[in-house]
């Protein structure tokens, strides 16, 4: 918490714009917008990424949430793919340019749903969670959409060095896992995971067992 408070304040955000509802009829976009005082540009938006172009170089849509990476490079995970089905993948942005490079997951494996996401790379792990495909969800939430398996209710876990898919752990018929955050000390192997539906919170942790399945859901906090 200390690091987080004594860092460096940011300088850019990126905001998902979003016109449904409104009446405008125009393709919804993920802007990089200046928030530093002492910026000529200051709160302008400097860069767009439209849909067209996760279409093409990543086959993702609904870009949902964003983080940092130590490369400078932005990963933004996707809720589904360009006909709004369900698809947990997630594209890299040049933090220079703020160009799509393309997908991060490699492997060509993905979870069926996507939503938030949080690393610790000193664990070498990545764990995603899912919501619902875009197409569903894009018209208010009927419990009857769970029941036929449009919402997701695991959280999956990747390598973080590799990108590659390890492991999706069940949460249950009544969960559907939203944000997740590890702990915020570096090297702590473990966080929690809150969950629509249910109003479930559960803890995740690294297990000693040394094998590709490297966390695993043991404790639920109500």
């Amino acid at each position: 918490m200390t690091s987080a408070l004594e860092g460096p304040r940011e300088e850019i955000v990126y905001l998902p714009c979003i016109y449904r509802n409104t009446g405008i009829q125009k393709p919804d976009y993920l802007a990089t917008v200046d928030v530093n005082p002492k910026s000529p540009h200051y709160c302008q938006v400097l860069h767009t990424v439209e849909p067209v172009e996760l279409f093409w170089k990543g086959n993702v849509a609904n870009p949902h949430t964003s983080h940092c990476l130590g490369s400078g490079d932005i990963l933004i995970s996707c809720l589904g793919d360009p006909s709004g089905n369900g698809k947990g993948g997630f594209v890299l942005l040049d933090g220079e340019t703020f160009e799509v490079k393309g997908n991060w997951e490699k492997g060509g494996k993905c979870p069926p749903f996507g939503y938030d996401f949080w690393y610790q790379p000193r664990h070498n792990v990545l764990m995603s969670t899912e919501w619902g495909a875009p197409k569903v969800l894009a018209y208010g939430f009927n419990p009857v959409d769970v029941e036929n398996g449009h919402y997701g209710r695991h959280i999956n876990v990747w390598d973080w060095s590799s990108h590659t898919y390890l492991q999706a752990i069940d949460l249950g018929k009544d969960s559907i896992p939203l944000e997740i955050r590890f702990l915020h000390n570096p090297d702590a192997a473990e966080g929690f995971v809150g969950c629509a539906l249910s109003g479930t919170v559960h803890r995740f942790y690294k297990t000693e067992v040394v094998t590709a399945t490297v966390m695993l859901v043991v404790l639920e906090i109500h």
